[in-house]
């Protein structure tokens, strides 16, 4: 029996927060050009503010149409800031063995946010440079080296 996990779709999650422009999907393939390994995905796209967010991968198993999106829009410059909190916060869980659950609590105790609510793909810049912060403090505890926080599995920057 298939999982229910359908996600409904927030009209508030695809218009553009800079302009107020309702966006229009795309595929990785029209963003980003066949070469990228992003050309699966479907994207929430402002054409007139660069503004997208990604969508999450169809799956029938857990009622998940591909269009749903993972976060909030980002124009650039917050795409930027979260690619660059996820470069620091997912190898705790990838390469220093913490559980992932674990470390988004971390982090959202960090933040002074419920857990529930920290999730990289719905951060603003403000929340972006508190995790940063957080984040860097923590790597210097664990002793990680910056190549440790730029290689993970998978990972590859638009």
């Amino acid at each position: 029996m298939p999982k229910s996990r359908r996600l409904d779709i927030d009209l508030e999650d695809i218009i553009c927060p800079y302009c107020g422009k309702v966006a229009v999907m795309m595929s990785g393939r029209e963003l980003y050009g066949d070469s990228s390994s992003y050309t699966t995905k479907n994207y929430w796209v402002c054409r007139d503010c660069d503004a997208h967010v990604g969508c999450h991968l169809r799956n029938d198993e857990y009622g998940l149409e591909g269009n749903e999106p993972l976060g909030k829009m980002a124009n650039r410059r917050l795409r930027m800031a979260r690619i660059k909190v996820h470069i620091m916060f997912d190898p705790l869980w990838k390469v220093a063995g913490w559980n992932r659950t674990d470390s988004y609590m971390w982090l959202a105790k960090r933040l002074g946010i419920p857990g529930d609510e920290c999730h990289i793909g719905n951060f603003n810049l403000k929340t972006c440079a508190k995790a940063i912060k957080a984040l860097d403090g923590l790597r210097k505890l664990l002793n990680l080296k910056g190549d440790d926080l730029r290689e993970w599995d998978g990972y590859k920057t638009p």
